[in-house]
């Protein structure tokens, strides 16, 4: 992903009934490779299935996309 605003920019990942599962690091502005290695912010793996992730910062309406995760 690519963030030109100069806002601080993070990415949370939401289980499919929208319960936070985890923040992923803040960045600034520039391009990012940002990697998710499926484990809640407690360190526990997440099980296998559809997940949503939003990114937030980027100087717009904060984007929701789908992702799967496959163990």
């Amino acid at each position: 992903y690519s963030n030109t605003a100069s806002d601080e920019a993070r990415i949370d990942i939401f289980d499919v009934h929208g319960r936070l599962v985890r923040s992923l690091r803040a960045f600034r502005a520039g391009r990012s490779f940002v990697s998710w290695e499926g484990n809640d912010s407690a360190g526990h793996p997440c099980p296998s299935g559809a997940y949503f992730y939003r990114l937030h910062g980027t100087g717009a309406t904060p984007a929701t996309r789908r992702m799967l995760l496959l163990r």
